[in-house]
């Protein structure tokens, strides 16, 4: 470092882009346009480097768009040939959309499947939002042992048929690898592939396996809808915990609201809220960086100015960039912005099995205060009761059109739902069985 060498800047990008590249006025008609085109296809980042002395320069040549990468047809007419068999002898199938049917805008043909086939449809971590959470095709929110949705995670883990498309088989997804779904009744459709139990049918694009998947002639009963975790409210004005503020949340969602849910207790408790149509759910799933969720949320404003932006994040992922706060109020952003202050990183302290971590606890801010630190106009309220959060979720509603809005949610240092306790117990039955946390993000092998 700071040897002059800048090609060390694209060799670390290199480990975490699906592609890197050096811009030269030799080389920029090609390089960007195949930059573009690998992101396009692949939905995941790409890195470019343009020295300062380079980006007014002309390029010397200009080479055709890149092609798209196209499907086997042989190897998809074995797939869709193969599926077909499994369908044919299936009693049990059941649906598991994920994060890569999300990137590649499928979730309207994925629901439209589960329709034509009437067979029920789950959602895991990653691929909360894919679907219409009201359909009556949808059964829940699976993660393992985690679940705290008995039923779904009964469809997934009985089922002889489990039709994933782009299921990403990680921590997040499983609930700390505690899923006891049969891998060889698995046929998952990936961008480029599918795999069907342990025969992978390479060199198939998921829109063309999605177009040709074999559909007709297969129906089955769908089993009766279970209620979902947070259906009902609480009507008394208790303390605000966990299993009464999140089925206000759910009550207040709109059609074609963006939700962002950041890193800590609200992903994991957001991940059971029951959407709404055409709601769009953003969420750090992959990594669980905090600090992801405000810019995010920032983003999303810029994005769709017409639309309402919900952020839910905890004070310690707040603390990590609140100046971006700053800049939206700046940029007339109008989002109703959720703060859990609980004083500390409240999921840290469910996962640690040792007492007394100090370093899990966080200066206390006013948080509901900060529109002032930045000196412009904005809904602020600090709530520690039901009835509280019920007015102030009122309040927003009716201002949001014209202010940001923030409200400071004031609850028990060790306050979370239901899904962080069994995340917990979980970690300790793991550290019990001297498997040690570690292990926990190794990974297992998934045939």
């Amino acid at each position: 470092m700071l040897d002059g060498n800048f090609d060390t800047f694209k060799k670390v990008y290199e480990q975490i882009t699906c592609y890197a590249a050096a811009i030269t006025p030799e080389n920029a008609g090609v390089e960007i346009p195949n930059a573009i085109a690998k992101a396009r296809e692949t939905k995941k980042p790409v890195y470019l480097t343009i020295p300062t002395d380079v980006v007014t320069a002309n390029m010397m040549s200009r080479a055709e768009h890149p092609q798209r990468k196209k499907t086997d047809r042989a190897s998809l007419k074995e797939a869709v040939r193969m599926i077909r068999a499994r369908l044919e002898v299936a009693e049990h199938p059941v649906l598991l959309p994920d994060v890569y049917a999300m990137h590649y805008g499928l979730g309207q043909q994925v629901e439209e499947l589960a329709e034509k086939m009437n067979i029920p449809m789950v959602t895991m971590m990653m691929g909360k939002g894919v679907c219409n959470e009201n359909l009556p095709n949808y059964a829940g929110f699976y993660c393992g042992k985690l679940s705290s949705d008995g039923a779904a995670r009964q469809l997934v883990e009985s089922s002889d048929c489990v039709l994933a498309f782009g299921a990403v088989w990680n921590d997040y997804n499983t609930g700390l690898f505690t899923d006891q779904i049969n891998p060889l009744a698995v046929i998952n459709v990936m961008p480029d592939h599918v795999q069907i139990g342990k025969t992978v049918y390479p060199n198939i694009i998921i829109d063309d396996l999605v177009d040709a998947f074999p559909a007709d002639g297969h129906s089955w009963t769908l089993p009766q809808q279970s209620p979902f975790p947070f259906d009902s409210q609480d009507a008394t004005d208790d303390a605000l915990t966990a299993k009464n503020y999140y089925p206000q949340f759910q009550a207040m969602l709109r059609k074609r609201d963006i939700v962002v849910a950041d890193a800590g207790t609200f992903a994991w408790g957001m991940a059971e809220v029951r959407l709404k149509k055409e709601v769009t759910y953003i969420a750090q799933g992959g990594w669980g960086a905090i600090g992801y969720g405000l810019p995010a949320a920032f983003g999303a404003c810029v994005a769709n100015p017409n639309r309402r932006v919900l952020l839910f994040t905890g004070e310690g992922s707040l603390q990590i960039n609140v100046q971006e706060l700053s800049s939206m109020l700046d940029n007339g952003c109008k989002p109703i912005i959720f703060v859990l202050n609980n004083k500390g990183y409240t999921i840290e302290k469910y996962i640690n099995t040792v007492d007394n971590t100090e370093y899990n606890n966080i200066p206390n801010w006013d948080y509901h205060k900060l529109s002032e630190v930045f000196k412009q106009d904005a809904f602020t309220v600090q709530v520690r009761t039901n009835n509280e959060l019920r007015q102030a979720i009122a309040d927003a509603e009716k201002k949001c059109a014209k202010q940001l809005c923030i409200i400071e949610m004031i609850t028990d240092p060790m306050d979370a739902p239901k899904i962080i306790h069994k995340m917990h117990q979980t970690v300790l039955e793991m550290e019990n069985k001297s498997e040690g946390l570690l292990t926990l993000f190794t990974g297992k092998e998934r045939i």
